[in-house]
């Protein structure tokens, strides 16, 4: 596994009345993470994680608080253990943060 780059998103809601225009940023920002398996997170609301679930892609929030290379390693072992990443297919994968 190797690091190819990041993907830029706004932040869906920081608090106070920086949540009005959610729904435009929310969807922003899943169109950047078009192709993304799974996102790694913390601190998502139900309708994000909802809508990310609704674009095929899976919110993680078990290491929120891990370092990312370990986050990272630990759902990538998940998906193999899961069936959701073949092993073989999977040590060719690129991986996106």
């Amino acid at each position: 596994m190797r690091f190819i780059g990041h993907r830029k998103t706004d932040f869906y809601c920081s608090g106070g009345d920086t949540c009005g225009d959610g729904e435009s940023v929310l969807t922003k920002t899943i169109r950047a993470l078009e192709g993304c398996e799974v996102v790694l997170c913390s601190k998502v609301g139900y309708e994000p994680w909802g809508q990310l679930e609704e674009a095929g892609i899976i919110p993680n929030g078990e290491h929120a608080m891990e370092a990312i290379e370990d986050a990272v390693m630990a759902v990538y072992k998940e998906m193999i253990e899961n069936g959701r990443l073949d092993e073989q297919q999977g040590t060719q994968q690129k991986v996106t943060a």
